[in-house]
């Protein structure tokens, strides 16, 4: 049986997006037993932004990814849609770059954000990845 690539998107993508939202939810307990009454608005609101912002990089990185692959792949059988797999890859790349470029901002700029918040935020760099691949190799291995 041969699955369309909307429900072969959706198997691969589902278990890093229960990640995320589970790794939102520690992150924010966690965020919250580590701040003071003072501090606990600001570092909840940096932890989510960051978290936003990572999950926005690592959104990007997936389809850049993925339509570099496609590209490549097209090439090869069918150059009528190596310029549309192109204009793809420029447009995730760019959007890889800005968020690369605003992560080097906060970490330049940003000497106020509560620590917690700033260990959380990025934290998600590697726990959806890592989390999410887990989770999404335990399924392809039980269905092989």
């Amino acid at each position: 049986m041969i699955k369309n690539s909307a429900n072969l998107d959706a198997t691969i993508v589902k278990p890093f997006a229960w990640a995320s939202v589970a790794w939102l939810s520690i992150g924010a307990a966690v965020a919250l037993t580590l701040s003071s009454r003072d501090t606990a608005p600001s570092t909840l609101s940096w932890m989510l932004a960051l978290w936003l912002l990572s999950v926005l990089d690592l959104a990007a990185t997936g389809k850049l990814v993925g339509s570099f692959l496609g590209a490549a792949v097209s090439g090869a059988e069918n150059s009528e849609k190596t310029p549309a797999y192109a204009i793809q890859t420029f447009v995730w790349g760019v959007l890889k770059l800005a968020c690369l470029g605003i992560f080097g901002l906060v970490l330049m700029r940003g000497r106020m954000i509560p620590t917690p918040g700033l260990l959380l935020g990025l934290g998600t760099l590697v726990v959806v990845p890592l989390v999410g691949g887990f989770i999404w190799s335990q399924r392809e291995l039980s269905h092989a």
